[in-house]
């Protein structure tokens, strides 16, 4: 880590543990989590949700992952040989260096989790719930059948609106990460 910029460091250590790093509106550095707590509740678009609107950005989303690192030199006793792992297949491939020394199954794990890193940037569900207490990085059940979304969804914020006579509650959920 000597010579890095500090960012650079934070990111790679939280890659390496399979974390996202964000930041808020005041630039606070935020780390996402993947929920671990799951609600019993069932959330329905006609039901209990409100409004909803639904984002599918797949313009950032590649055919195929691929991650290189390099070649322990005391395991291959070779110099300038790469090791290399791949996640699906097609023509528009994101490629990642890294620097540690990785096998091959590693580097398709690496390659796999950016590619459900990236799947979950591009869904955002965002929903307005009447009468329903939510908690953030929460899994809760997500229906609603004109959009075909029948799955468990993380919640990842939650903003509490108090009208004349009514609370509403906005929150924002994300694909959960299998």
């Amino acid at each position: 880590l000597i010579g890095d910029k500090i960012i650079d460091a934070f990111l790679e250590i939280a890659e390496s543990a399979g974390k996202i790093l964000t930041s808020d509106a005041q630039g606070n550095i935020l780390i996402e989590f993947e929920a671990k707590n799951i609600s019993d509740k069932i959330l329905q678009f006609g039901t209990n949700i409100v409004k909803r609107k639904f984002i599918n950005d797949t313009t950032q989303l590649y055919d195929k992952y691929t991650t290189v690192s390099q070649s322990n030199y005391l395991v291959k006793q070779q110099q300038d040989v790469f090791v290399k792992g791949e996640y699906g297949s097609g023509k528009f491939t994101k490629v990642k260096v890294v620097k540690n020394c990785l096998t091959t199954q590693e580097c398709e794990n690496v390659s796999q989790i950016d590619y459900k890193k990236d799947i979950r940037k591009t869904f955002k569900y965002i929903a307005t719930i009447n009468n329903i207490q939510l908690e953030t990085n929460t899994q809760y059940f997500i229906k609603d059948a004109q959009l075909n979304i029948n799955e468990q969804m993380n919640c990842k914020t939650i903003q509490h609106i108090k009208k004349e006579d009514t609370k509403e509650t906005i929150a924002i959920f994300e694909k959960v990460l299998k």
